[in-house]
């Protein structure tokens, strides 16, 4: 396990087999420690694998062992803006700052993500997705001191302003949280696409027929067709013939009954 942790941890199997190991009591604590130090030295790779993760998760929060959050914060540093920005490494990220236990980790994770010469911050902040969604986590943390916090919001407040992002939508709760001024549309004020056809006829932009009226029947149909009549029916309930294009409707309904002074009407025969 120690020198294939990679390989082992980036299976579903093998990752869950290794932490069951891990969890055993009769696991010597000797081994565990060794264990623990190739996922410390894997920890990028780990932390970027859906089966890697659950190593490094482990070794964060189940193996109890000292400094572990100061061993894998400088690791981190390394390559934080790819990490902040990928899906699973900024859970693993999010865990050594949302802690008290280690606060040197804390300060080095948050001493490189608020560098103004690197300026990892705006790298984070250019992905919409993952990277403001990480940026808003760590301003809402409760682990943080008044400091720390504020030194903070006012990074992220300069990283914005840098960015010229004040205005996006994707942008407004982080700007909200830091105190800034959110100068873009409000919410739900966006304006549809133009052309879109509403399902009861009509465009969002022109005039809305009835639920009654058919596909298209306010404004005319999508293809200029005048509404159809009260009696007419629906293409999908019309006759089809075996090959061709749906068939008339049928003839209406005839008599046909023949005059009596064209009937034989036979006399009764005589006994």
């Amino acid at each position: 396990m120690v020198d294939r942790i990679w390989e082992i941890g980036s299976g579903r199997f093998g990752a869950r087999s290794t932490r069951q190991t891990l969890d055993n009591a009769e696991t010597p604590t000797f081994q565990r420690k060794r264990v623990a130090a190739a996922i410390v030295l894997n920890a990028i790779p780990l932390a970027t694998s859906s089966n890697g993760a659950l190593l490094l998760t482990w070794f964060l929060e189940a193996s109890g062992l000292p400094n572990r959050y100061s061993l894998v914060a400088p690791r981190f540093v390394a390559h934080l803006s790819h990490l902040c920005t990928h899906k699973l490494a900024s859970q693993s990220l999010m865990r050594v700052i949302n802690q008290r236990e280690d606060d040197e980790a804390q300060r080095i994770m948050l001493d490189a993500l608020l560098d103004p010469e690197v300026k990892v911050l705006e790298d984070v902040l250019n992905d919409q997705m993952h990277g403001v969604a990480l940026v808003h986590k760590v301003t809402g943390s409760a682990h943080l001191s008044d400091e720390r916090r504020e030194r903070l919001f006012a990074r992220v407040k300069e990283a914005i302003e840098s960015l010229s992002v004040k205005g996006v939508p994707a942008y407004r709760k982080l700007i909200e949280e830091v105190g800034g001024e959110y100068t873009g549309p409000p919410p739900g004020s966006t304006p549809p696409p133009p052309g879109v056809h509403h399902p009861y006829g009509g465009t969002r932009h022109g005039q809305r027929g009835s639920p009654n009226q058919g596909y298209g029947a306010g404004a005319g149909g999508p293809y200029g067709h005048a509404p159809p009549g009260p009696h007419a029916v629906s293409p999908q309930f019309q006759r089809r013939g075996p090959l061709g294009p749906p068939a008339p409707p049928p003839p209406p309904h005839q008599q046909y009954h023949q005059p009596l002074s064209l009937i034989h009407i036979s006399e009764p025969t005589r006994l």
